[in-house]
């Protein structure tokens, strides 16, 4: 759910070359289909910066507590982990998915790997180059707002945005550690502490 608020700043040649916005008319606006089209939480996720978010939506049969792993029992808020809590408190803040290397992101409960375009691209006209999706000649130079990394879908398309970068990128929401209700749950996770009582 969502929509690209700042598609409504752009120009012609911006605005159609911008994901997630259309040009109607005179004037530029969000494509009021783009986020929901984002049917997996990851695809969601990356799209964040434009504007989506993710509304979880569950079916299925409900998992009863004993049929979780430690963490996800530890994460639902009707469960109580076997162990108990181990006489403490996990306390801190775990990092941002997004800042996280690859190696680290899999260790970050809540944190997960996914394949796309990441980077930040160079101004329209840097390096004397105006080919930069979201960039334009506009008379005798080079005109608009180069097209942040995410919105390039695939390889090819990422490796034209200049400054950008295609490969593993880390996504999603770290657990909190107020969550996390044992030790070795607590210390695993990247910016947590467990504090006796």
């Amino acid at each position: 759910m969502g929509q690209f608020a700042a598609c409504t700043n752009y120009q012609h040649d911006a605005c159609i070359a911008t994901i997630g916005c259309t040009w109607f008319g005179s004037s530029c606006i969000p494509n009021s289909t783009f986020c929901s089209s984002n049917t997996r939480r990851p695809d969601c996720d990356f799209f964040s910066t434009m504007g989506c978010s993710w509304r979880p939506s569950c079916t299925g049969t409900t998992a009863t507590c004993a049929s979780l792993g430690e963490l996800a029992c530890e994460a639902d808020p009707g469960c109580v982990p076997g162990g108990g809590t181990s006489g403490g408190t996990c306390v801190g803040t775990p990092p941002t998915c997004r800042n996280l290397s690859g190696t680290d992101c899999g260790s970050a409960a809540g944190c997960y790997t996914v394949v796309s375009c990441s980077g930040y691209p160079l101004s329209c006209g840097a390096n004397g180059l105006c080919d930069s999706p979201g960039c334009f000649y506009n008379g005798s130079f080079c005109d608009g707002v180069p097209q942040p990394c995410a919105y390039q879908l695939d390889e090819r398309s990422c490796q034209s945005d200049r400054g950008c970068r295609w490969g593993p990128v880390c996504v999603g929401t770290a657990l909190t550690c107020d969550k996390l209700k044992t030790q070795a749950t607590c210390q695993a996770q990247s910016g947590c502490s467990w504090q006796p009582q």
